[in-house]
């Protein structure tokens, strides 16, 4: 059977060492110090054998930390960072994109559904009305206040038979006037104080 080669553990180096009887000590990389800074493919090979596309969009959102020097991060900075990320996710505090505070989003949802849930109720007991309704009555109020002021000639006329034709033309047209001003004020926005 043909073995596959395999990744080295050790360097040239060590290996070296190792062989020509130098001294126990490891170099000091190995003494059980991390390096306080790595290249994105030994940081992307750390967690979890992730993509270096995804190494970049995570320092992209803040949850690596890079180094002054290209393509490489800081180390217990970065893993730091990584797993408070993950533990919020695990913990349903964020959106697994990040993009959402869960427990945020939550409140919020509770709020609008207690909104509804109130205006259900007050819908219920009668005390809301509906804008349709509302405007119905509004454009009765309206068609009844315009006849009552289209009709005050006649009303005049019939009041005060000695009236001319001229003058009845000019409280005709005062009343169409007076509607004219009223479209007019109602056009704009009312004032609030």
């Amino acid at each position: 059977m043909e073995s596959k080669p395999s990744e080295a553990l050790f360097s040239e180096e060590d290996l070296r060492r190792l062989f020509s009887g130098g001294t126990d000590a490891p170099p000091p990389e190995r003494e059980g110090r991390l390096p306080d800074i790595v290249h994105k493919r030994e940081l992307a090979s750390l967690l979890d054998d992730l993509s270096l596309e995804t190494v970049d969009r995570l320092a992209r959102e803040g949850k690596l930390v890079r180094a002054r020097k290209r393509a490489h991060f800081i180390l217990r900075t970065s893993v730091r960072s990584y797993v408070a990320n993950l533990k919020q996710v695990a913990a349903g505090h964020r959106s697994a994109d990040g993009r959402y505070d869960v427990t945020e989003e939550s409140a919020k949802l509770k709020a609008a559904q207690r909104e509804l849930l109130e205006l259900r109720t007050a819908k219920e007991r009668g005390e809301l009305v509906s804008a349709e309704a509302v405007m119905a009555i509004q454009r009765e109020l309206v068609r009844d206040a315009r006849d009552a002021i289209l009709s005050f000639p006649r009303r005049a006329k019939a009041e005060l038979p000695h009236l001319l034709p001229s003058e009845l033309h000019i409280l005709d047209r005062t009343a169409r006037d007076m509607l004219h001003e009223l479209v007019a004020l109602g056009s704009d926005p009312p004032k609030t104080e």
